[in-house]
């Protein structure tokens, strides 16, 4: 199946870091109106902390690369119901 091969240009850039720029926390539900909000970043670290699977593993290095994560982050909530508005959000966040 060629359409899973990457591009060239993925390819050559493939040692290029990237880094977070947002963190959003989605929620799909019938009907919803698509609305971006802030989330408070205390909300967000606890949120994070909570659910990340190796984050207690990591002791004072995954608070610390937590915070950081965070910090360095815009952090939202993301209610939508229809994926074409959702698309357009992202792209403008991103943007």
């Amino acid at each position: 199946m060629s359409h899973l091969k990457p591009s060239e240009e993925s390819v050559a850039g493939l040692d290029r870091k990237g880094r977070a720029a947002h963190i959003v926390f989605p929620r799909w539900a019938r009907g919803a109106e698509t609305r971006l909000t802030a989330r408070p970043k205390a909300d967000a670290f606890m949120h994070l902390a909570n659910h990340g699977f190796n984050y207690s593993l990591l002791g004072r290095l995954g608070f610390e690369l937590c915070a950081d994560l965070v910090e360095s982050c815009g952090c939202w909530d993301f209610g939508y119901s229809r994926l074409d508005e959702a698309l357009r959000v992202f792209e403008e966040l991103a943007a």
